[in-house]
């Protein structure tokens, strides 16, 4: 049952069914941007896991969330706090987000401890007012640099693209990852961490990952095979959050040895089109720097390289605080 706890307009809750069952239609209406809530979520329904905390702000009684956050776990450790807003960044500008956000801080320090908190995935301005915040209210400094600058995207079945590019002297298979490709695929999921600090996986560590990936069928894999060589895992793609009508990529990566053939393209483009199958659009976060938005860009995702603003393209960060004093997680 939920419970409310340091001030009426935030409530606490203990499960992901009360969550849900309170909340499920607000999160579901924008299943894009809430996919760090509500896929996490919906898995935990299933799973007993006294660990997991969701706060709720709300400015009155009877209006919408205005700010959802998560304390929870993932396969492969703790996720950071992730806080969803149903408003847009204009929107917000209208709304007392340092207020909301303050009482959401006084909240989760009495319901977490402070090493839990190692860093805060949200809009940009609700990720910044929040390591502001929860620095002063629980003396662990933030880390000036972020972790992530990234921009929420997100593609429909009215913007992929069509592409048929091939080499005749290299054969491509692009299919959902399987059992044999765990070791391939813990190699790039090893690579790709060592782009990510400081969330960086040992292999053992990104074996695990893998095996959890292809045993809840969440990883795609572009083969390529030259002359009578064997082939080789080129790239992969991940989607391990999908729910209501929006499904995540959370992991793209082409192997070094592989890169200039267009794989992650080629790769991204399928897995969109199997997804757009059942969903109504598929979403994504790229990094401000990643030159990877221009491939994202040509398989159809929004607002990615124009200078036009598009309606729901947003900036994104994820903020480090000290790490003497927390203990870091992993997603």
């Amino acid at each position: 049952m939920p419970s409310l706890v340091a001030t009426s307009r935030v409530t606490v809750f203990k499960t992901a069914r009360s969550l849900l069952d309170a909340y499920g239609k607000d999160l579901k209406a924008c299943a894009g941007p809430a996919n760090i809530i509500l896929p996490i979520a919906e898995k935990a329904c299933y799973a007993n896991d006294g660990r997991n905390t969701w706060l709720i702000y709300k400015k009155s009684e009877i209006s919408s969330p205005l700010l959802i956050l998560s304390c929870t776990q993932g396969d492969m450790g703790a996720y950071p706090i992730f806080i969803f807003t149903p408003l847009s960044i204009a929107e917000l500008q209208h709304e007392d987000i340092d207020g909301a956000v303050r009482e959401l801080c006084q909240t989760l320090l009495g319901a977490v401890e402070r090493k839990r908190v190692y860093s805060v995935f949200a809009v940009k301005p609700v990720a910044e007012t929040f390591a502001t915040v929860w620095s002063e209210v629980s003396g662990v400094a933030a880390i000036p640099e972020p972790y992530y600058d990234a921009t929420f995207s997100y593609c429909t079945k009215s913007s992929i693209t069509r592409s048929h590019s091939y080499r005749p002297d290299l054969v491509f298979e692009l299919r959902r990852g399987q059992y044999e490709d765990i070791e391939g695929i813990a190699m790039l999921c090893r690579d790709f961490s060592r782009t990510s600090e400081p969330f960086v996986l040992d292999l053992d560590e990104a074996h695990r990952e893998a095996q959890i990936l292809v045993e809840k069928q969440q990883v795609w894999v572009h083969t390529v095979q030259r002359g009578d060589a064997p082939p080789e895992i080129a790239s992969l793609v991940a989607v391990t959050r999908s729910a209501g009508d929006s499904a995540a990529i959370t992991k793209v990566f082409t192997s070094n040895k592989w890169r200039q053939l267009g794989c992650a393209e080629r790769l991204v483009r399928r897995v969109c089109n199997q997804l757009l199958r059942e969903k109504e659009r598929v979403v994504l976060y790229v990094g401000n720097n990643n030159p990877a938005a221009k491939v994202y860009g040509r398989v159809g995702f929004k607002g990615l390289g124009g200078s036009t603003p598009v309606e729901g393209v947003e900036p994104w960060s994820e903020i480090g605080f000290d790490r003497n004093q927390v203990e870091l997680g992993q997603w």
